[in-house]
Protein backbone atom coordinates (compact mmCIF):
# COMPACT_ATOMS: atom_id res chain seq x y z
CA UNK A 1 0.00 0.00 0.00
CA UNK A 2 2.83 2.39 0.88
CA UNK A 3 4.59 1.79 -2.45
CA UNK A 4 1.38 2.31 -4.36
CA UNK A 5 0.68 5.53 -2.45
CA UNK A 6 4.15 6.84 -3.27
CA UNK A 7 3.73 5.92 -6.93
CA UNK A 8 0.40 7.71 -6.90
CA UNK A 9 1.90 10.82 -5.33
CA UNK A 10 4.84 10.93 -7.75
CA UNK A 11 2.99 9.99 -10.95
CA UNK A 12 -0.61 10.95 -10.27
CA UNK A 13 -1.47 11.66 -13.90
CA UNK A 14 -0.39 8.14 -14.88
CA UNK A 15 -1.42 6.07 -11.86
CA UNK A 16 -4.68 7.73 -10.79
CA UNK A 17 -6.70 6.85 -13.95
CA UNK A 18 -5.66 3.21 -13.63
CA UNK A 19 -6.73 3.11 -9.98
CA UNK A 20 -10.02 4.83 -10.83
CA UNK A 21 -10.84 2.13 -13.39
CA UNK A 22 -9.96 -0.58 -10.86
CA UNK A 23 -12.16 1.09 -8.21
CA UNK A 24 -9.24 1.21 -5.78
CA UNK A 25 -11.21 3.49 -3.44
CA UNK A 26 -13.71 0.69 -2.89
CA UNK A 27 -10.93 -1.83 -2.23
CA UNK A 28 -9.23 0.48 0.27
CA UNK A 29 -12.51 1.12 2.08
CA UNK A 30 -13.06 -2.63 2.44
CA UNK A 31 -9.56 -3.05 3.90
CA UNK A 32 -10.24 -0.15 6.28
CA UNK A 33 -13.54 -1.67 7.40
CA UNK A 34 -12.16 -5.14 8.17
CA UNK A 35 -8.67 -4.36 9.48
CA UNK A 36 -7.98 -4.13 13.20
CA UNK A 37 -4.48 -2.69 12.80
CA UNK A 38 -4.39 1.09 13.13
CA UNK A 39 -1.31 1.51 10.92
CA UNK A 40 -2.89 -0.45 8.07
CA UNK A 41 -6.10 1.50 8.40
CA UNK A 42 -4.18 4.79 8.37
CA UNK A 43 -2.23 3.75 5.25
CA UNK A 44 -5.31 2.82 3.23
CA UNK A 45 -7.14 5.98 4.29
CA UNK A 46 -4.08 8.00 3.29
CA UNK A 47 -4.13 6.30 -0.11
CA UNK A 48 -7.83 7.13 -0.56
CA UNK A 49 -7.01 10.70 0.41
CA UNK A 50 -4.35 10.98 -2.29
CA UNK A 51 -6.67 9.36 -4.85
CA UNK A 52 -9.46 11.82 -4.01
CA UNK A 53 -7.26 14.88 -4.52
CA UNK A 54 -8.67 16.74 -7.53
CA UNK A 55 -10.62 13.66 -8.66
CA UNK A 56 -14.39 13.96 -8.80
CA UNK A 57 -14.59 10.30 -9.85
CA UNK A 58 -12.81 9.09 -6.71
CA UNK A 59 -14.71 11.53 -4.50
CA UNK A 60 -17.96 10.14 -5.91
CA UNK A 61 -16.73 6.57 -5.30
CA UNK A 62 -15.87 7.50 -1.73
CA UNK A 63 -19.37 8.85 -1.16
CA UNK A 64 -21.24 6.04 -2.93
CA UNK A 65 -19.27 3.24 -1.27
CA UNK A 66 -20.15 4.51 2.21
CA UNK A 67 -16.68 5.89 2.87
CA UNK A 68 -17.91 9.06 4.50
CA UNK A 69 -20.02 7.02 6.91
CA UNK A 70 -16.99 4.86 7.78
CA UNK A 71 -14.96 8.00 8.45
CA UNK A 72 -17.68 9.49 10.65
CA UNK A 73 -18.00 6.27 12.66
CA UNK A 74 -14.24 6.18 13.20
CA UNK A 75 -14.15 9.84 14.25
CA UNK A 76 -16.86 9.13 16.84
CA UNK A 77 -14.88 6.10 18.06
CA UNK A 78 -11.67 8.10 18.34
CA UNK A 79 -13.37 10.90 20.29
CA UNK A 80 -15.18 8.42 22.55
CA UNK A 81 -11.94 6.85 23.80
CA UNK A 82 -10.18 10.10 24.65
CA UNK A 83 -10.71 12.43 27.58
CA UNK A 84 -11.79 16.01 27.11
CA UNK A 85 -8.79 18.34 26.81
CA UNK A 86 -9.19 21.59 28.77
CA UNK A 87 -6.98 24.37 30.04
CA UNK A 88 -3.25 23.72 30.07
CA UNK A 89 -3.76 20.17 28.80
CA UNK A 90 -5.27 21.63 25.65
CA UNK A 91 -2.53 24.29 25.35
CA UNK A 92 -4.98 27.01 26.31
CA UNK A 93 -3.84 29.75 28.64
CA UNK A 94 -6.19 31.90 30.66
CA UNK A 95 -5.76 35.59 31.52
CA UNK A 96 -4.90 36.41 35.13
CA UNK A 97 -7.93 36.43 37.37
CA UNK A 98 -9.96 34.04 35.17
CA UNK A 99 -10.84 30.72 36.78
CA UNK A 100 -9.56 27.94 34.54
CA UNK A 101 -11.29 25.19 36.51
CA UNK A 102 -8.00 23.32 36.90
CA UNK A 103 -7.90 22.77 40.66
CA UNK A 104 -7.78 19.00 40.30
CA UNK A 105 -5.66 18.79 37.19
CA UNK A 106 -2.96 16.61 38.76
CA UNK A 107 0.80 16.98 38.53
CA UNK A 108 2.71 18.83 35.82
CA UNK A 109 3.54 15.58 33.99
CA UNK A 110 -0.05 15.60 32.73
CA UNK A 111 0.36 19.07 31.25
CA UNK A 112 1.21 17.96 27.76
CA UNK A 113 -0.21 19.10 24.47
CA UNK A 114 -3.27 16.92 24.97
CA UNK A 115 -1.74 13.49 24.56
CA UNK A 116 -0.30 11.72 21.57
CA UNK A 117 -1.75 12.49 18.16
CA UNK A 118 -3.16 9.52 16.32
CA UNK A 119 -1.81 8.84 12.83
CA UNK A 120 -5.20 7.41 11.91
CA UNK A 121 -7.00 10.59 12.97
CA UNK A 122 -4.54 12.67 10.96
CA UNK A 123 -5.19 10.46 7.91
CA UNK A 124 -8.96 10.71 8.39
CA UNK A 125 -8.79 14.50 8.61
CA UNK A 126 -6.60 14.61 5.52
CA UNK A 127 -9.17 12.50 3.68
CA UNK A 128 -11.96 14.85 4.70
CA UNK A 129 -9.91 17.80 3.53
CA UNK A 130 -9.16 16.25 0.13
CA UNK A 131 -12.23 14.13 -0.49
CA UNK A 132 -15.00 16.18 1.02
CA UNK A 133 -14.25 19.88 0.96
CA UNK A 134 -15.48 21.81 -2.08
CA UNK A 135 -17.67 18.85 -3.12
CA UNK A 136 -21.23 19.95 -2.33
CA UNK A 137 -22.80 16.50 -2.54
CA UNK A 138 -20.21 14.99 -0.24
CA UNK A 139 -20.51 17.90 2.18
CA UNK A 140 -24.28 17.37 2.28
CA UNK A 141 -23.93 13.62 2.91
CA UNK A 142 -21.36 14.33 5.62
CA UNK A 143 -23.63 16.84 7.36
CA UNK A 144 -26.69 14.56 7.16
CA UNK A 145 -24.73 11.63 8.62
CA UNK A 146 -23.81 13.61 11.76
CA UNK A 147 -20.31 14.34 10.50
CA UNK A 148 -20.32 17.76 12.13
CA UNK A 149 -21.12 16.19 15.51
CA UNK A 150 -18.21 13.80 15.05
CA UNK A 151 -15.90 16.70 14.20
CA UNK A 152 -17.04 18.66 17.27
CA UNK A 153 -16.45 15.61 19.47
CA UNK A 154 -12.98 15.28 18.01
CA UNK A 155 -12.37 18.99 18.54
CA UNK A 156 -13.22 18.59 22.22
CA UNK A 157 -10.93 15.61 22.83
CA UNK A 158 -7.95 16.28 20.56
CA UNK A 159 -4.59 17.81 21.23
CA UNK A 160 -3.73 21.27 19.95
CA UNK A 161 -2.34 20.18 16.56
CA UNK A 162 -5.38 18.06 15.72
CA UNK A 163 -7.69 20.86 16.86
CA UNK A 164 -6.14 23.14 14.27
CA UNK A 165 -6.75 20.51 11.56
CA UNK A 166 -10.36 20.03 12.67
CA UNK A 167 -10.98 23.77 12.71
CA UNK A 168 -9.58 24.13 9.19
CA UNK A 169 -12.09 21.60 7.93
CA UNK A 170 -14.98 23.13 9.86
CA UNK A 171 -14.25 26.58 8.47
Amino acid sequence: VLTLTRALMNNASLVKPILERQEAVSICLRVFAVSDEEKTRALVIRMVSVMCTDSLTNQTQLRRMGGLQLVIEELFRQAEHRSVQVGKKACVSFPKGVDSGEENIGDDSELSAGGPASVLVAALLDLLNRGLMRNRRSELVFAQAEGLDAMLGLLETSDFVMRVKVLRILV
